[in-house]
């Protein structure tokens, strides 16, 4: 397993490639970041887990605006 930990800051609009066992956001901005669809609000954070040995999740879009800082973690 590999861990891997960015940030994004400003304007963003993208996605975290598919093939992970896990996801976290966590929203360390002032400003709502949007997460494949939903409100992630200031302070916030979410995990996807695959869930069973040898699971992975398909890409995960986000969306941030000038003044967003996301914190994005994961493992492959």
């Amino acid at each position: 397993r590999t861990p891997s930990l960015g940030r994004v800051l400003g304007v963003a609009n993208s996605v975290v490639s598919p093939g992970r066992r896990s996801v976290s956001f966590f929203n360390a901005g002032p400003t709502d970041a949007t997460i494949t669809g939903g409100v992630l609000k200031p302070g916030e954070s979410v995990t996807f887990d695959a869930g069973g040995q040898g699971d992975t999740l398909d890409s995960l879009s986000y969306i941030t605006i000038a003044t967003g800082d996301l914190v994005i973690s994961s493992i492959t």
